[in-house]
């Protein structure tokens, strides 16, 4: 776990009705290294889609599952929403996108089927799978030196959205979770490195 008392920076609360992740804020938190923003940013020259990919999970923690079937249909790039159906362990939800990864879709979308899915191709092998985007967390894991895991990037997102002061139920919402001890197992390491109470 790289989450420490020294790396984690306090930060005013300055909570919004929604939650939307911002990386430079939790790069400014603590929660995502200079180096990892570097090597996203060189990605985005060399390999657009793996980046959209890194970028797009680093923002919502979607599962492998999710990322896998996603469609352009669930997002409205008007409003700059994410809308998730229920997907085996995780329901129904609506995640606020930040301007950038808004962005960033809208500009992929204009080279893509817009009815269809937003990874589609796993080069000449055909439809990408779980493995194929899993490998492609491990590479940018192996590159920049720090864990991005789909578990981990959740755990993160859970301690930054503790961190920003949203309520309990309102992480709990975002990550999509049935039961609250599966958001409680995600921020309990945040809490462990920090003095911040438990969000209510």
């Amino acid at each position: 776990m790289l989450i420490t008392v020294s790396n984690i920076i306090p930060f005013p609360i300055s909570k919004s009705l929604t939650p939307v992740v911002e990386l430079h804020e939790m790069h400014s938190l603590g929660f995502i290294r200079s180096e990892s923003l570097e090597k996203l940013m060189q990605m985005r020259k060399s390999n657009y889609q793996h980046y959209l990919i890194l970028l797009l999970e680093l923002h919502t923690g979607l599962s492998l599952q999710e990322l896998k079937y996603l469609k352009y249909e669930q997002i409205d790039l008007i409003r700059g929403e994410l809308h998730m159906p229920n997907k085996d362990r995780l329901k129904e939800r609506v995640i606020l996108l930040s301007k950038n990864v808004t962005l960033e879709l809208a500009r992929n979308v204009r080279k893509s089927d817009p009815k269809g899915l937003v990874f589609p191709t796993y080069g000449a092998k055909g439809l990408r799978t779980e493995r194929s985007l899993q490998k492609i967390m491990t590479n940018f894991s192996r590159t920049t030196g720090q864990e991005y895991s789909v578990r981990y990037i959740r755990e993160i997102i859970a301690g930054y959205l503790t961190q920003k002061g949203f309520r309990f139920t309102e992480i709990q919402e975002y990550l999509g979770h049935r039961a609250s001890r599966s958001t409680k197992k995600l921020i309990q390491p945040y809490l462990a490195a920090t003095s911040v109470a438990f969000p209510q």
